[in-house]
């Protein structure tokens, strides 16, 4: 939790983060933590205030995607919100709450690809969930031909990951081999490593 606590914490008079846990004696400042409860639990303000609004600003906008075995039980809290969302009238939530079957942290939704790949293309996953949702939300033009652009469209050329090339002699990547940052070119990383069939 220590990685998560100095941004989201109570701040002292000296605006420095104030800490909810003493690390040497496990003692919790109460204070503190209701503080971050009231401020930042997700879970809590959704509960709290969606009755006075707040449920009719997020109907049909609240999409929950986390993978069942998430590296930080995140999964844990995702499982309690769904019952709340799903017991939610007036109005109804109308979202999605989705699990990845054995998916990490990060997962987002992608039950076909890899974490490494999906995060390439959320474009391609929630604008057309945007658009269809709401249709003043849509841009100029944005008819049902735009939408199926949109829908089959390739991932942005400066979001693509470059894959190193492979080196013919191994199974692995070619350690002596890699791919230039702009252009694409594959140049030599050192003048160091042994001939290779490349050459």
């Amino acid at each position: 939790m220590g990685h998560l606590a100095g941004g989201v914490l109570a701040r002292r008079r000296r605006r420095l983060p104030e800490a909810h846990l003493d690390k040497r004696t496990g003692v919790i400042d109460k204070s503190v933590a209701e503080y971050w409860r009231e401020h930042y639990d997700l879970s809590h303000i959704l509960r709290r205030d969606w009755d006075k609004g707040l449920g009719k600003k997020l109907e049909g906008k609240i999409h929950i995607y986390v993978g069942d075995m998430d590296n930080y039980y995140l999964n844990n809290a995702v499982y309690l919100v769904e019952e709340f969302l799903e017991r939610t009238k007036d109005p109804y939530y109308a979202g999605e709450v989705d699990y990845g079957d054995r998916a990490e942290h990060c997962w987002n939704g992608d039950h076909s690809r890899p974490n490494a790949y999906s995060r390439l293309r959320y474009h391609q996953m929630f604008a057309p969930k945007i658009v269809e949702r709401d249709p003043e939300e849509r841009p100029a033009g944005g008819g049902p031909e735009e939408l199926a652009v949109l829908k089959g469209s390739p991932v942005p050329q400066h979001l693509r990951r470059r894959q190193p090339k492979r080196c013919a002699t191994r199974s692995t990547r070619c350690r002596q081999w890699r791919v230039g940052p702009r252009s694409g070119e594959v140049r030599r990383a050192s003048t160091d490593f042994p001939s290779c069939a490349r050459e």
